[in-house]
């Protein structure tokens, strides 16, 4: 069942305040010329639903995922930055397309867009304190994060005026990550994510 617009940003937040992010441990910055790294590493799922193998996924990647299986102990995408001697900053956006629905009516009617709409998720950044880097950081793609985001209000033909439409799947995400060594060096990574 599809929540409401509130509903939906403070779940958000709270599993991007519990599990969203994941870091490595802080050392001081050092003078580092070589380029940090932007990669996602996901978890296969197996034959028997359990998780199997990491996969990790280049910039350019793509790849599909079953939006039922997101989550901990099971698909458990991360988006990572690291870098030689750490990375200082990590940021992650996306957005997504689809077909969008209404949540059901009073009477269990459910209203669909007549074309592809989109959403996204709010763009996670995060800096460590000055003159440090960590290890790594990483930031969960989770169920929160990749199904039933806002499509915004719209008003068509047919359905009554001004409903607000959710992303179903399948849809389509396009994750951009950059990140950031303690020299000031960039990398950044796009990738594609077919939520079925």
């Amino acid at each position: 069942m599809k929540t409401t617009t509130a509903a939906v940003w403070f779940g958000r937040a709270t599993a991007i305040m519990l599990l969203g992010s994941l870091a490595g441990c802080y050392q001081g910055a050092q003078p580092d010329n070589t380029p940090p790294k932007v990669y996602i590493l996901k978890w296969e799922r197996n034959p028997n639903g359990t998780q199997g193998p990491q996969t990790n996924i280049a910039p350019g990647g793509q790849f599909t995922v079953l939006g039922t299986w997101l989550g901990p102990n099971q698909a458990d995408i991360r988006v990572y930055g690291e870098g030689t001697h750490g990375v200082r900053k990590l940021t992650v956006s996306g957005s997504g397309v689809g077909s969008c629905s209404t949540q059901p009516d009073g009477n269990g009617t459910v209203w669909t867009a007549p074309g592809q709409l989109s959403a996204s998720f709010p763009t996670h950044v995060e800096t460590a304190p000055s003159g440090t880097t960590r290890s790594f950081m990483a930031f969960h793609l989770d169920a929160s994060v990749l199904t039933e985001n806002s499509c915004g209000k719209h008003s068509y033909q047919g359905p009554p005026p001004n409903l607000e439409y959710f992303l179903d799947t399948p849809s389509t995400w396009t994750i951009t990550a950059t990140t950031e060594n303690g020299s000031g060096i960039q990398a950044s990574g796009t990738f594609k994510i077919v939520v079925q």
